[in-house]
């Protein structure tokens, strides 16, 4: 909704939207986690969404290229990062105290508010 709001307050016109919408409906992408080197030695793991995951790793490929890095194997960089998940929830749902209890319940390592409103608590 936000990026609806957003495509309206900088004068995208109702069809282009719609048409944007519609394809996104009927788009038959599936989700892919993908491992790079960047530049120094830097790593990233890429949890992305796709309908053709050789043309997408084609394009990642020309841009870490371009910037010294590469595409690596499946498993060479996510043995070394820790799954997390981030919630956010509107401050209108769940009290500031309440996020703290659940947050301290589930293990959570930080637990702020952010903008627009919503608490974000990063879990284990």
């Amino acid at each position: 909704m936000q990026a609806i709001k957003l495509a309206k307050d900088k004068g995208v016109p109702k069809a282009t939207i719609e048409n944007a919408l519609t394809n996104t409906v009927k788009s038959k992408s599936n989700r892919y986690i993908l491992e790079a080197k960047g530049p120094i030695g830097s790593l990233f793991v890429i949890d992305m969404s796709a309908e053709q995951l050789s043309k997408s790793k084609s394009e990642l490929s020309k841009i870490l290229n371009k910037h010294g890095g590469s595409m690596l194997d499946s498993g060479s960089a996510l043995q070394i990062f820790l799954r997390k998940g981030i919630l956010r929830v509107p401050t209108q749902l769940l009290s500031e105290e309440d996020a703290m209890d659940v947050a301290i319940e589930v293990g959570s390592e930080n637990i702020e508010i952010i903008r627009d409103d919503k608490i974000s608590v990063m879990v284990n």
